[in-house]
């Protein structure tokens, strides 16, 4: 997993690209998605129902699938967040 991260005009960034093996649970990730207090976030996931693609703006997340991927990434963009980010997206890997 890389992680990246970045600060500029008041706004914070981070993201993670994931290796492929690395499967996730899909309904884990809409949760932990749905509750990110977040500006704007992007991602990509490879999940056990397949590969799904997310967005989410302040109108709300949307979640389309997709036919390929070569891995999992997810970019967020806040203005103040918590540490619990990495966390909390490691806790939707299947186990």
């Amino acid at each position: 997993m890389l992680k990246a991260t970045n600060k500029g005009d008041g706004f914070y960034s981070v993201g993670w690209r994931i290796a492929p093996d690395k499967i996730f649970n899909r309904q884990k990730l809409l949760q932990f998605l749905g509750e990110l207090k977040i500006e704007r976030m992007k991602a990509v996931f490879i999940t056990e129902s397949g590969i799904f693609g997310y967005n989410s703006t302040s109108d709300g997340l949307t979640e389309y699938e997709l036919d390929e991927s070569f891995e999992s990434r997810l970019e967020l963009i806040f203005d103040k967040g918590d540490d619990l980010f990495e966390e909390r997206l490691l806790s939707c890997l299947e186990h």
